[in-house]
């Protein structure tokens, strides 16, 4: 318990210098995946990641995995050719299969799990 108190005093003095630093960094790495995934979902795609110098970008590709459709960051033709030629079908994730389209689902799935206890028919 008393480990809370220097942690607290600590978040406290450093918090607002830290903290849009930290938020920063998540939003400048989260982004381009939540776009990528999003994009996804228009074209009914799948997500792969792909690093060259430039960093990491998340490329879309179509249904048939034969063509670029988006990436994010955006990336030049020439990059989107290589990444086309480097990337692996069997790493590419349909945009049903990623992390975010879970967390979507989890509310559904739990409700669906628990008995309904407002009309009073469930099973005690």
């Amino acid at each position: 318990m008393a480990v809370w108190v220097p942690v607290a005093k600590a978040l406290r003095r450093y918090g607002p210098v830290v903290g849009p630093i930290v938020l920063n960094k998540l939003r400048r790495e989260a982004q381009p995946y939540w776009q990528a995934y999003q994009h996804a979902r228009r074209v009914d795609g799948s997500i792969g990641a792909w690093e060259d110098e430039d960093g990491k970008h998340w490329v879309v590709l179509d249904a048939a995995q034969r063509e670029v459709v988006g990436s994010f960051p955006p990336m030049t033709r020439s990059q989107r050719e290589r990444a086309l030629e480097h990337l692996d079908p069997a790493h590419l994730q349909h945009h049903s299969d990623t992390t975010l389209a879970k967390l979507g689902r989890a509310p559904a799935r739990a409700r669906e799990a628990l008995p309904s206890r407002r009309d009073g028919s469930a099973d005690r």
